[in-house]
Order: C-alpha cells, then sequence, then structure tokens
C-alpha cells in the first residue's frame, strides 16, 4: 500500500508542467525579492529580503495588494495575449499609487515559472520586480 502511495504522490510531482499558471493557491503570496533598474549605467539585480511589498491571489479571482502600510484591491485574469505568458491585474482602484505600470487601471506580470513572477514596469522606465511565492500559513490580508 506504502509502495502505491509513493508512486501515485511521485507521478502527480513530476507530471506538473514548470509553466502552470502561477497563481493556484490562496496560501502562496508572492513577495518581492528584487529589483533591476530599467536604465542605469548599471543594471545588476537588487536582491530585497524582509519585503513589505507583495500580492495575494485568492480562488475568487481576487486580488490584494501591499506595499508597506498601503493596500490595492482587484481581481486577476490570464489574457488571451500573443507572446505573454502571466496575469493582468485589474485595479478597483484606477488611480492608485500602488500600480506599476504603462497602462491606468492595469497592471501585467510575467510567469517566470518555478513559482516566480516580474513585473512590467520597466516598459515605461520604471524598475523591474521580481517575485516569489512563498508559503505562509498565516493569511496576509
Amino acid at each position: 500500500m506504502k509502495l502505491i502511495l509513493a508512486f501515485v504522490l511521485g507521478f502527480g510531482i513530476f507530471s506538473c508542467k514548470e509553466s502552470e499558471d502561477p497563481i493556484t493557491q490562496s496560501s502562496l503570496q508572492y513577495f518581492l525579492v528584487g529589483i533591476q533598474p530599467s536604465w542605469a549605467p548599471n543594471m545588476d539585480f537588487i536582491p530585497v529580503s524582509d519585503s513589505l511589498y507583495y500580492y495575494q491571489f485568492n480562488d475568487d479571482g481576487t486580488f490584494l495588494k501591499r506595499v508597506g502600510d498601503q493596500t490595492a484591491k482587484g481581481t486577476f485574469k490570464d489574457p488571451e495575449i500573443e507572446d505573454f505568458d502571466g496575469i493582468v491585474l485589474t485595479f478597483e482602484d484606477q488611480d492608485s499609487d500602488l500600480i506599476h505600470s504603462c497602462f491606468r487601471g492595469e497592471e501585467y506580470l510575467n510567469n517566470l515559472g518555478n513559482n516566480e513572477l516580474s513585473g512590467t514596469w520597466q516598459a515605461c522606465d520604471g524598475p523591474t520586480h521580481f517575485f516569489k511565492a512563498i508559503y505562509n500559513p498565516n493569511n496576509l490580508n
């Protein structure tokens, strides 16, 4: 019986695609883990630890974005855009200061695989933000 259980679990783990939708569990929060300037003499990756900047995605299609003491809410979806593997966030407050994007009211996040996301703000001279899903059993809302 243990052998069958081990086989089933092993098969399930190895059959997952790396490029699966990064948003599958509301118990995962995506924390800022690094920044890369979009224009500068030195565009090195700058690691960030103990970040107060994160996204939490909920099973009902809503999200919460927290940067320090500020929060923003909205909905997310997997858009059907050619050559884009990621998600689009639509904010309730279309003019929120927490929208890091070239577009009013929307923010796009690239799926990098391995439960990692990156922002697209660099397209309009903002820095590139990198996020990693970190398991946290406490709900951070």
